[in-house]
């Protein structure tokens, strides 16, 4: 069966958002672990160590690697915006206003959330109708249907 022409190009849109979320991701992550100048710095700026710079190295490249995988896209993309949200917070606190970076993954992010959830719709549960059921819309008793 094929896909209609909009859902090709939404799909291969996704993918390279996608792809280009999680090269980033996975290489900020990369730089916390391997303790790069300019991440040891910002945290000895924060002020909470070493070991939460590792931490949130980890929840990079936690949060990257779903991304490549469909299914889990979506909560990847997710994840992505939560944890970019918290950096700008932080740079913020901080007094740094390259914390605003952060917006453009957070843009990118929603697309793919927002991408994901509409090819999920495909072959999804419509509006009325039962995850359980498929076979046509819920009687509603209440409404005497």
């Amino acid at each position: 069966m094929s896909q209609p022409k909009g859902n090709r190009a939404l799909r291969a849109t996704l993918w390279v958002l996608q792809i280009l979320l999680a090269l980033a991701y996975l290489s900020f992550g990369y730089s916390k672990l391997v303790d790069a100048p300019a991440a040891a710095e910002i945290f000895d700026r924060v002020g909470w160590g070493d070991w939460f710079q590792y931490v949130v190295g980890v929840l990079e490249i936690a949060v990257a690697i779903p991304l490549l995988i469909p299914r889990y896209a979506r909560r990847g993309a997710i994840a992505l915006i939560v944890l970019a949200v918290v950096a700008i917070g932080v740079h913020a606190a901080i007094g740094d206003p390259n914390g605003l970076v952060f917006v453009v993954p957070i843009v990118l992010a929603s697309v793919v959330v927002r991408g994901r959830g509409k090819l999920a719709g495909e072959g999804g549960v419509r509006a009325g109708q039962s995850p359980v059921d498929r076979r046509g819309p819920v009687s509603d008793p209440i409404a005497g249907g």
